[in-house]
């Protein structure tokens, strides 16, 4: 975690860089099934780096951000709280301190969706129609079943 966080700066320029800090988060997140007993600096160490991590989402600094951490994060906080629950009390009581934090987190990804559907929509719109037909201003789709000889 530490060399993650240590490094991220420089993720954004180099590639090798990012490689590395993506690799450490990929073991982070497969060891995360085991982690017991986590002790208050290390729970303390990986939310505080989830806040940073969500802050930046905020911003919606798009790829120049470090929000492509946040997958991996959020996949090791989950392991953490579901394999674990009962011996990482840390993980858990950081959570609920953080329930902002969250939520926030949770506004962001349905304002992303709503602007992916409303471009969707407008590019369809613009477009025309690809493979669906619409009818009466809805969308209906078709499927096609085999017949039973």
């Amino acid at each position: 975690m530490k060399l993650a966080n240590d490094h991220l700066a420089t993720a954004q320029e180099c590639k090798l860089v990012r490689f590395m800090v993506q690799t450490c988060f990929h073991i982070m997140c497969n060891l995360s099934v085991y982690a017991e007993e986590l002790g208050v600096e290390s729970a303390h160490r990986t939310l505080v780096f989830f806040e940073r991590v969500t802050k930046a989402a905020r911003l919606k600094n798009g790829k120049h951000g470090i929000s492509w951490v946040l997958p991996s994060l959020l996949e090791t906080i989950t392991n953490v709280v579901h394999y674990q629950y009962s011996t990482n009390p840390n993980v858990v009581y950081g959570l609920v301190t953080r329930r902002q934090v969250l939520t926030d987190l949770v506004k962001i990804a349905s304002e992303s969706y709503e602007e992916k559907a409303a471009a969707a929509a407008s590019a369809v719109n613009d477009n025309g129609p690809d493979r669906r037909t619409q009818s009466g201003g809805r969308w209906s789709v078709t499927t096609r079943h085999q017949s039973a000889t």
